[in-house]
């Protein structure tokens, strides 16, 4: 929700938040344990807002490409829905 509403996402660089924020593209990334990385990173975002504007537009731009409810979400989660009513297990488990 973050990304898609425009803000900048500053996250620790872990494999959960690797799968969507990528460093320098549409969020930053921070090693878990770099409390200075972690200061800078904030300090950075809050004194410049203006120079984070492209990752921002970029994030909102990638969240609606993947995972947008009217064109994607949605209808994968009703065709899930319609393939397990059938009684269609191996084809529900393709939808996913």
């Amino acid at each position: 929700e973050s990304l898609a509403a425009e803000c900048l996402v500053i996250g620790s660089a872990t494999p959960p938040v690797k799968e969507v924020l990528r460093h320098g593209e549409n969020g930053l990334l921070v090693d878990f344990f770099d409390v200075e990385g972690w200061v800078r990173s904030i300090s950075d975002g809050l004194a410049d807002p203006a120079r984070f504007a492209p990752l921002r537009k970029q994030a909102r731009k990638g969240i609606l490409a993947a995972y947008d409810l009217k064109t994607l979400c949605l209808p994968r989660q009703i065709r899930l829905i319609e393939a397990l009513a059938q009684r269609q297990p191996a084809d529900a488990l393709r939808l996913i």
